[in-house]
């Protein structure tokens, strides 16, 4: 169904459990090599904001890290979307980025 000018995103309600998924699932060999990257991951969040579904949508073109965007991903927790106030199920796609940090 197409989109209506008063439909209202779901939002991320776990933010700092999502940035502690993000340091707990980054493949130690990619951070300790200085490789980061950035997955995007396509959501099924039906109209309670619970993930149905997650899948890769773009990989980061390494193997590893999809598959931790994946892990992360499904510990991600929204409010519903809302179209015009009433709850409505939507696929979105989020990108989900690991980068390595710099000391500084």
């Amino acid at each position: 169904r197409p989109l209506s000018p008063d439909l209202t995103r779901p939002e991320l309600m776990n933010r700092l459990e999502i940035a502690r998924a993000l340091e707990q699932n980054y493949p130690l060999h990619l951070r300790d090599a200085g490789i980061g990257g950035m997955a995007v991951v396509r959501f099924w969040i039906d109209d309670r904001g619970d993930v149905a579904q997650v899948q890769l949508a773009a990989s980061s073109g390494h193997e590893a890290l999809d598959a931790a965007a994946v892990t992360v991903a499904e510990q991600i927790r929204f409010t519903p979307a809302r179209d015009g106030g009433a709850p409505v199920a939507v696929v979105v796609e989020i990108p989900i980025a690991f980068r390595v940090k710099t000391a500084g």
